[in-house]
C-alpha cells in the first residue's frame, strides 16, 4: 500500500539549483557501498543515494527480509582508529533516545547495527522529496516556515537537555513529507554532534527553501522557532484580513442592491401619486369650464 501511496504522490520537479546546499556532493565510490550493491551482510539492496560527505552515506535501500523501503544512515568510522568500537557505541548511545520518538517530523527508528567500522541507523522510507527538489518548486516563505516548524520544536525540545543533540549536521538529513512537513529521514548521531550544528542547519533548511528570502538567525532552536511562528502568524493574519476585507465589499454590495430597489419602488410611488393628482386637477377644470359656460350662456338668454 505504501508504494501506490508514493507513485501516486510522484511529481517532476525543476532541476535542482547547482549552488543548493543539499546538492549531493560528488564522492568516490566505496566498492561495497554503490546502487545497487548488497549491504549488511546482504540484509540491504542500495538503491539510491541521497547524499555523502567524508565519513557520513545517506542512502535509500530496500530491506530484503521484510520488503520494506528504508532509510540508511551510514557512520564510517574507520579514521576512528582503535577507538571505532566506542565511537559505533557513542553513535548508537546518543541516536537510541530518538527511537522512542513518536513525532510527524521524525522517521520512526526501526535498527541500529555495526558493519565492520560503520555505525548503521536504519529509518523507515517515507514518501517524501529533498529539500533541494521541493527548493526548485518556489514554496512561500510562509510554506517553508510552515513545514519546518514541527522539526524546529522537535529540536528546541530535545535542546532542553544539554546531553541531547539531534545531529543536523547536513541540511541532505532532512525531507518534506508528502504532506509538506519537514523532517528528519536519517537519523544517527555523529560522534561531533553539537546542539549549535542543529540549530546551523535548521537556519540552512529554511535559507534553502525560500531561496535567501528568508532568515531565522541561528544563535538557539528557541530564536528559529519564534521566527518560523511570527512567520507563519504573520502570513495567517494577512490572509485573514483579505478575507475579511473581501467578505465586507460582498456584503456592502448585496446591501447596496435593496437600497436601490426601495428608491426605485419609491419613486413609482410618487409618479403615480402625481398623475392621480393631474388627473383630478385636470377633471376640477373640466368641471369649471363647464360650469362657467352654462353660466355665460345662460346670462346671455
Amino acid at each position: 500500500m505504501r508504494t501506490d501511496h508514493r507513485r501516486r504522490n510522484q511529481k517532476r520537479t525543476p532541476p535542482i539549483p547547482s549552488n543548493s546546499i543539499t546538492r549531493p556532493k560528488p564522492m568516490p565510490p566505496t566498492p561495497e557501498r554503490v546502487p545497487g550493491a548488497l549491504f549488511a551482510a546482504g540484509r540491504y539492496r542500495l538503491l539510491e543515494s541521497s547524499a555523502a560527505r567524508s565519513d557520513t552515506e545517506f542512502w535509500h535501500a530496500h530491506d530484503l527480509a521484510t520488503g520494506q523501503e528504508v532509510a540508511l544512515t551510514v557512520l564510517d568510522l574507520r579514521s576512528r582508529g582503535p577507538d571505532v568500537a566506542a565511537a559505533v557505541a557513542d553513535c548508537f548511545a546518543g541516536t537510541v533516545w530518538l527511537g522512542r520518538v513518536r513525532s510527524e517530523a521524525l522517521a520512526p527508528i526501526l535498527d541500529m547495527t555495526a558493519v565492520q567500522s560503520c555505525a548503521v541507523v536504519v529509518s523507515e522510507w517515507l514518501p517524501s522529496r529533498s529539500l533541494a527538489e521541493v527548493a526548485a518548486s518556489g514554496p512561500s516563505v510562509a510554506g517553508a516556515a510552515e513545514a519546518l516548524l514541527p522539526l524546529a520544536r522537535g529540536v528546541e525540545g530535545a535542546h532542553r537537555h544539554p546531553e541531547r543533540v539531534v545531529s543536523l549536521d547536513d541540511p541532505n538529513r532532512i525531507r518534506i513529507s508528502v504532506d509538506g512537513v519537514a523532517y528528519l529521514a536519517f537519523s544517527g548521531r555523529h560522534p561531533d554532534a553539537a546542539q549549535q550544528e542543529d540549530v546551523r542547519v535548521l537556519s540552512a533548511a529554511f535559507d534553502e527553501l525560500t531561496a535567501g528570502a528568508g532568515s531565522c538567525g541561528s544563535s538557539s532552536a528557541d530564536l528559529v522557532v519564534r521566527t518560523l511562528e511570527y512567520v507563519v502568524a504573520r502570513a495567517a493574519a494577512e490572509t485573514e484580513d483579505a478575507a475579511r476585507a473581501a467578505a465586507e465589499t460582498e456584503a456592502a454590495a448585496r446591501a447596496g442592491a435593496p437600497r436601490s430597489e426601495t428608491a426605485f419602488s419609491s419613486d413609482g410611488g410618487r409618479s403615480a401619486v402625481d398623475v392621480r393628482v393631474f388627473v383630478a386637477i385636470s377633471v376640477l377644470v373640466v368641471i369649471f369650464l363647464g360650469a362657467l359656460g352654462w353660466f355665460v350662456g345662460t346670462s346671455l338668454v
